[in-house]
């Protein structure tokens, strides 16, 4: 990653620096955010999508997150809020049911060397950043094809914890170690709404999600094609064989 970024002393003052990890986090935005327009191809479940980022934006993902900066990301998510709220000021965030963009507050201020006004709260000051999409860890939980769509998702849902362990789940936290990519192959995926309903259905029916989504991983006898829809089903009494 080529570039460079600058800091103003008067960090030293600061909410962000007065928190190490805080600082850790925002030091991380300041270098993902891009320093010129640009197009970036992201993959969206079995397909892709094109990306409209301006300078000072970049395209954030929990995981993403997670690996880089070696940070819960539940506690990744509750400065990024922060960030965002009136209080710090410092970020704007655009989600959708894909990803989510991070706009830096007053970007423009942070390419101008001449002026020594800063208009953003007690923020860190960014001259020159770069924002090329930093490559997937292909060695280990590789594959993240519905990655954007569950950051996004987990962002929708106010990072509701027992969401956050089912997407964890998903992608390796599973006593496994690694993904269920036979389910994130799968056509419609279960986003936080679909994750609400089929926690009422297994309440209803005395069933565990995560159980059921183990077995249903280990199944081989159908070629199942719906994730959301197959759960449905499973959750339920079995009327069915498997």
């Amino acid at each position: 990653m080529d570039g460079s970024i600058k800091l103003h002393r008067r960090i030293l003052d600061s909410q962000v620096f007065a928190h190490q990890t805080a600082l850790k986090i925002w030091v991380w935005c300041l270098c993902k955010a891009s320093f010129k327009e640009r197009y970036i191809s992201l993959k969206i479940g079995k397909g892709e999508t094109t990306v409209h980022v301006n300078p000072g934006q970049f395209i954030f993902g929990r995981f993403t997150a997670e690996e880089e900066l070696g940070i819960d990301g539940s506690t990744i998510y509750k400065w990024i809020k922060k960030f965002e709220s009136p209080e710090y000021d410092m970020i704007t965030i655009d989600s959708n049911n894909q990803y989510s963009i991070i706009s830096i507050s007053n970007w423009s201020s942070y390419q101008i060397e001449d002026k020594p006004k800063r208009t953003t709260k007690e923020q860190p000051k960014n001259n020159q950043v770069t924002t090329e999409e930093q490559q997937r860890n292909t060695n280990n939980k590789v594959n993240k094809v519905y990655n954007e769509y569950y950051d996004a998702e987990i962002f929708k849902s106010q990072d509701d914890p027992e969401y956050a362990k089912f997407v964890k789940f998903l992608f390796g936290e599973n006593g496994i170690e690694r993904p269920f990519k036979k389910l994130l192959n799968m056509e419609d995926q279960i986003g936080y709404k679909q994750f609400v309903e089929l926690k009422r259905i297994s309440e209803e029916h005395k069933t565990k999600i995560l159980d059921t989504v183990r077995q249903l991983e280990n199944y081989n006898k159908k070629n199942y094609t719906s994730f959301y829809l197959t759960m449905c089903n499973w959750l339920k009494p079995k009327d069915h064989v498997r």
